[in-house]
């Protein structure tokens, strides 16, 4: 810690810390001995982490420090490519190194100082050393003895999958298959709902997430974490919020999963190619040293798995699979396109590669994105990197995740000189695409566009290269003037952030080959989207959205899928058993509706059809003075009308109508005395009766500022039909004496949180250009203050709040608050007052009289 920089007091508190606790050990049950630490690392203490870090500091710096003497060599795949000799994980560090007497010297050394430093000793039973294929048998063992390690590895299994591996890429993953199918034939899963298996269903989808980012695992996180925090040495966290920073949620599985398994297999793969190339043999690709990180499951395995899902969906009899009534990828299509949302293996494979193509754009100094540019596209950008023939499985892979990135990434537009303007995505548009029209100079970039010395358009060259409606397109950019460097937004979240979510998205509906477009199951999607929104048990839900789909097996339906049944209904004889024969118009139907005292035929039309019907029976239940059992009973006696049926065919137990009424009712009553109880437990957290809650004031009252500082209130406004973006603003003291005001018209936007920016970004030039440095901002859109005070970004607002927050640090004492829009009015009213002045820019010398009663209304005195 010294060494680190710590103050000698801090070091001599932890070391207190560390020294004034004792231990003892229980031996068959009985406490043994007094333990008096001189180290920090002991499981439970939550300084252990943080005192741990420093120790594999030290140890990370020894062995940089002897690379870079030339002492140690480690591993290094292009010539220009980055070199590994260490890698430091929670409970796991690897090391590599040259098979020489000399590099395996210099790291015995290096473990024994570290040892005697630390007080942490290496379990020498269970470490293993790998040599790579032509290292002799002789100098195996003697390499062996010097770093007093006897075990070989390699050779193995770790969470199911070999640490070497081949290119049998089915037989490698069918494990997964099968973990599935162990999944899904549990004893416990026969007897969910589909409502439960829906849920079961979706576990499985993150789960397989997990598998492909973790237990796999196929993640360049890892790689990026290397390449941030360790490979730079820079422990500036623990582990755990490293982790955090990286998966959040998952970062559990993180820490267990990484260490002994991802980088044992790879990089035992990056020896075994670097002594291929070494002794001059043909080698693999050499980017298998990533071929653990990302892959593309290959279809036959997305298509079992798939096959199991759907079997566990529909469910077996007697170890039979039941009629799958949907096909699987109309099951996939989205709840509100009237599928059920489940996830096709296959587009999520690619959502999941392309978030590691993002991950090597966004990040181009990542271990990773390193190690691919050292390989395969070492004299162009990533974006323009082929896939070669002869490329590894994994670069393939993630180039598949690229051509699903580039679907919808859009260049951010920096300083327009790397972005060409007839070959790269700069347009707002969806999706993104370069500019079109005949191609006068394929090298011609945007900043060619410009104003020579100046970001704006020039007229000549602008109308003279660009079709109208590019140029139109063209202006809704907003040109940063401070802005160094192109980068790429993603066109499809607000965040401009790639997602798992949206890439999935992007991979089911954009530029789908004709026969590749899936229909949605049949009925009317509105109605399902209602059905989905009725406040009943899922079970209910899922019941209609099966009735809607035809995908419920009455005889009818059945013969429609050749099984031989008669398709009269065998409740009446009198009709056909549709659904909604079945459900509404069978006379045992009728009894039970009217023992429920519903008048069905009130509220359906006796010749309509299923459709009709349920949703005249949907549109029922919005009454509003209708109350709350009423509008919910109709739809558990369909359910239990159902049921009664079943057990009538398939029981032999012919229930009276009455007593399938009562079944409904009771239901009805459990279910509102359910979810009402949450419904208290929910106001039990809320303040006691005698502490009410404070009531908001929302008076439109002006508060000041401290005293020497000034306070401006801005507003602006936005209308998508209008050319400009009109905005106004205010200056006052703290005694409300009005320092300034004024209005503009300022460059058209595309939202009204681009107005507002717009609009703050022009009060901070205002403030600035009059030598305001004591300002206190204010305005009334939440978004834009929360951006401003906390990160993040925005689609199409990224090079507007960069050029904020480099105004923001011209202004040294800025602060931006959030007020009420009743606050804000003066503001508003005169960003309104834009509107009706012809100028570009107007400031008042002094309050205009169509001001003063605002200026009255808001006054504090």
């Amino acid at each position: 810690m010294t060494q680190l920089g710590f103050d000698h007091r801090w070091v001599k508190w932890i070391m207190e810390c560390v020294k004034t606790v004792s231990y003892e050990v229980l031996i068959n049950g009985s406490p043994y001995g007094q333990i008096h630490p001189t180290r920090g690392l002991r499981q439970g203490d939550p300084l252990s982490p943080y005192l741990f870090l420093f120790c594999a500091e030290v140890l990370s710096q020894m062995l940089s420090k002897a690379e870079c003497e030339r002492r140690l060599h480690g591993i290094k795949l292009a010539m220009n490519g980055p070199s590994i000799s260490h890698l430091l994980f929670a409970d796991d560090s690897l090391f590599f190194c040259r098979s020489t007497t000399s590099n395996c010297e210099q790291l015995a050394l290096i473990f024994k100082t570290y040892e005697e430093a630390s007080g942490q000793k290496i379990n020498f039973t269970k470490s293993s050393v790998i040599f790579g294929m032509k290292t002799p048998d002789s100098k195996r063992r003697r390499l062996q003895r010097i770093l007093g390690i006897t075990r070989v590895g390699g050779g193995g299994k770790y969470l199911g999958l070999p640490e070497q591996f081949g290119r049998k890429k089915v037989e490698l993953f069918q494990y997964i298959v099968q973990k599935v199918k162990n999944r899904t034939e549990g004893w416990s899963n026969k007897y969910l709902s589909p409502a439960g298996k829906e849920i079961l269903i979706y576990g499985h989808n993150i789960e397989t997430r997990n598998h492909l980012f973790f237990s796999c695992p196929f993640s360049a996180e890892i790689w990026y974490a290397l390449a941030k925090n360790i490979y730079k040495a820079k422990f500036s966290t623990n582990w755990s919020d490293l982790i955090t920073s990286i998966n959040g949620q998952w970062s559990d599985r993180l820490e267990s999963f990484i260490a002994r398994y991802v980088f044992h297999a790879t990089l035992h793969t990056i020896w075994r190619e670097r002594n291929r190339r070494r002794h001059g043999e043909n080698p693999n690709p050499p980017a298998r040293l990533i071929n653990w990180i990302d892959k593309q499951l290959p279809i036959t395995i997305c298509n079992e798995i798939n096959s199991v899902i759907s079997s566990f969906w529909w469910g077996k009899e007697n170890g039979k699979k039941k009629i799958p009534w949907v096909a699987w990828q109309r099951l996939s299509i989205p709840k509100k396109e009237g599928g059920l949302g489940f996830k096709d293996l296959q587009h999520f494979n690619k959502a999941l590669l392309a978030k590691q193509a993002w991950r090597i754009l966004m990040n181009p100094t990542s271990l990773l994105a390193r190690l691919y540019k050292s390989l395969y596209y070492p004299h162009t950008t990533y974006l323009r990197a082929n896939s070669e023939s002869h490329a590894s499985l994994g670069w393939r892979s993630i180039q598949e995740g690229k051509a699903l990135l580039q679907q919808g990434l859009r260049v951010r537009i920096g300083d327009g000189k790397t972005t060409r303007i007839w070959e790269d995505p700069w347009l707002p548009t969806l999706p993104p695409r370069p500019a079109s029209g005949p191609i006068l100079d394929a090298e011609m970039t945007v900043a060619d566009l410009w104003k020579a010395n100046k970001r704006e358009w020039d007229p000549v060259v602008f109308e003279g290269v660009l079709n109208p409606e590019d140029q139109q397109l063209a202006r809704e950019l907003y040109l940063s003037q401070f802005a160094e460097n192109d980068t790429y937004e993603w066109a499809y979240t607000q965040s401009a952030q790639y997602t798992v979510r949206s890439g999935y998205w992007v991979a089911t509906h954009l530029h789908l080959p004709e026969d590749e477009i899936i229909q949605p199951p049949k009925g009317s999607i509105p109605l399902k989207n209602e059905i989905w929104k009725l406040c009943v048990a899922p079970k209910i839900q899922h019941f209609l959205w099966r009735c809607l789909s035809e995908a419920l097996p009455t005889t009818t339906q059945l013969i429609t899928r050749n099984v031989p049944a008669d398709p009269t209904c065998q409740r009446c004889c009198l009709d056909e058993e549709t659904t909604n024969h079945l459900l509404f118009m069978c006379p045992h139907a009728q009894a039970v509706w009217r023992c429920a005292n519903i008048d069905i035929n009130y509220h359906i039309t006796p010749l309509g059809d299923f459709e009709d019907n349920l949703r005249k029976v949907i549109e029922m239940g919005k009454i509003q003075s209708l109350p709350l059992f009423n509008k919910l009973l109709p739809f558990w006696i369909m359910w239990r009308i159902w049921k009664s049926r079943n057990d009538f065919l398939f029981q032999k137990i012919n229930r009276r109508p009455e007593s399938t009424a009562q079944k409904g009712i009771q239901d009805v009553k459990d279910w509102i005395g359910a979810t009402q109880g949450q419904e208290e437990d929910v106001r039990s957290l809320s303040p006691c009766p005698d502490q009410p809650m404070r009531r908001r004031t929302r008076n439109g009252q002006w508060s000041p500022p401290p005293t020497g500082w000034l306070k401006c209130n801005f507003d602006s406004g936005f209308l998508q039909e209008r050319s400009f973006t009109n905005t106004g603003w205010i200056f006052r003291d703290c005694r409300g004496q009005v320092i300034l005001s004024g209005c503009a018209r300022l460059q058209p936007s595309v939202s009204a949180l681009q107005a507002e920016a717009f609009g703050f970004l022009h009060v901070l030039q205002v403030a600035w250009s009059y030598g305001f440095r004591h300002v206190w901002f204010e305005g009334d859109n939440l978004e834009l203050t929360n951006l401003i005070n906390k990160g993040g970004d925005r689609l199409n607002l990224g090079t507007v709040l960069y050029d904020i927050r480099v105004w923001t640090s011209k202004i040294p004492y800025s602060s931006l608050g959030h007020v009420t829009r009743e606050k804000n009015a003066v503001a508003d009213r005169i960003a309104r007052q834009a509107l009706e002045i012809n100028e570009l820019y107007h400031v008042f010398n002094s309050p205009p009289s169509w001001l003063i009663h605002y200026l009255y209304n808001s006054s504090v005195n």
